[in-house]
């Protein structure tokens, strides 16, 4: 798996690479660098001597140990830090709902970061920057090329660094001061309109993106929909049912990736997730909505 962490992380290197600004390309760079944590994870958990023995032969599936068990268990053995905790967690729900056809919206700067911490905490060793990488950075110069140059190469900038024009004061016009003003007024109109603008945008995206707020008495109801409806598991280590709204009920069954089933309630938010409640097989369970693509009524 140690392997695999690698391949992955050279594989994502690679495509973050030749992504440029692309965000599909980054959205399959930001695939193949969480994975390369995640098996790194998964290693370093296999290979500990002080995990019971029952964890270290699950934490190899993905349908037994799942993210949110992964992170745990390195908290606990690897001393996972809460910052670099949430950081993965977030992370994982964007790499979700990439996988799930959404697009990625973060910064290249944001991904090459993630590629870093991805290769320190999971144990991955340092993979060779990748050759198309020179299409979006400038190669340093060699020590001999840096010791070649000679002054005379370079003196043209300075001169252009330092020239100024005479401070004397030159009398303008009355037509040229209200030229000044009426651009000046311009600028300060359009700087103010911007602002306000951004301002405006921020505010109704972070409107957008809230999510609810769950209490500890009770989960707050989402708009009532029309029941029941029909959904597809989309979750390539499988979905767990379980008993009741929460990550700590009892898992009825692993509902396998492309699995149909029937929605009868919810949604209900609790723990950062969206339930409902579904049917299939004659079981009827709760299952986070994240994971599911809903068919159109």
């Amino acid at each position: 798996m140690e392997n695999s962490a690698a391949s992955k992380l050279k594989l994502g290197l690679e495509r973050l690479a030749k992504a440029g600004t692309d965000a599909d390309m980054l959205g399959l760079a930001l695939q193949s660098i969480h994975g390369a944590l995640e098996d790194g994870f998964r290693a370093q958990i296999a290979a500990n001597p002080q995990v019971p023995e029952s964890l270290r032969t699950d934490v190899l599936d993905p349908k037994k140990v799942q993210w949110k068990d992964l992170l745990d268990a390195m908290m606990l053995y690897r001393d996972l830090s809460a910052a670099d905790r949430d950081t993965i967690w977030r992370t994982n729900g964007v790499r979700t709902r990439v996988a799930h056809g959404g697009r990625y919206t973060g910064t290249r700067a944001e991904l090459e970061s993630y590629a870093t911490l991805a290769q320190r905490l999971g144990g991955i060793p340092a993979v060779p920057a990748p050759a198309a990488a020179s299409k979006h950075t400038r190669p340093a110069a060699t020590a001999a090329t840096q010791r070649g140059r000679t002054l005379a190469s370079t003196a043209p900038e300075i001169p252009r660094a330092t020239r100024s024009r005479p401070t004397v004061t030159q009398p303008r016009s009355r037509l040229s001061w209200l030229v000044i003003l009426s651009v000046t007024a311009l600028l300060a109109v359009l700087a103010a309109t911007a602002i306000i603008r951004n301002s405006t945008q921020a505010s109704n995206a972070a409107d957008a993106q809230q999510l609810p707020t769950t209490t500890a008495s009770a989960s707050a109801a989402a708009p009532a929909t029309a029941l029941p409806r029909s959904a597809t598991v989309r979750a390539s280590a499988g979905l767990r049912l379980r008993a009741d709204h929460s990550t700590t009920a009892q898992v009825l069954e692993t509902l396998a990736e492309g699995t149909r089933v029937t929605i009868v309630g919810g949604p209900l938010n609790a723990e950062n997730y969206t339930w409902w409640q579904v049917t299939i097989n004659d079981h009827t369970g709760w299952c986070a909505g994240d994971f599911l693509q809903f068919e159109q009524p």
